[in-house]
């Protein structure tokens, strides 16, 4: 899980649509000030092949107060996907320290 990025959607969506077209992504933190982007591969996992206990223990510790409370078994029907690094680049001041991982 360490060297992946996971989330969950409804593969209906417009943004998982367009991922299915082209899975070349870019995955970034909220904060303009420290910044980190993934940019690698996106593709629908298997639950069986993931982390889906830890999943959604980490989802419902973000997002329990929304109403969000996943179990392990919420994607054994499909909608988790898993974004594989290729290059990090991340920074909190960019003149002085930008860093640039590739990953292979």
């Amino acid at each position: 899980m360490k060297d992946r990025f996971y989330f969950d959607g409804d593969p209906a969506t417009r943004h998982l649509r367009n991922i299915a077209q082209n899975p070349q992504v870019a995955v970034h933190l909220e904060s303009g000030s420290r910044v980190l982007v993934i940019n690698g591969h996106c593709e629908a996992v298997q639950a069986a092949n993931a982390p889906t206990a830890r999943i959604a223990e980490v989802y419902r510790r973000k997002y329990a107060d929304l109403g969000y409370k996943p179990k392990a078994d919420q994607w054994d029907a499909g909608g988790l996907f898993v974004v594989i690094p290729k290059t990090v680049i991340a920074w909190t001041e960019f003149s002085t320290d930008p860093t640039k991982f590739t990953i292979s």
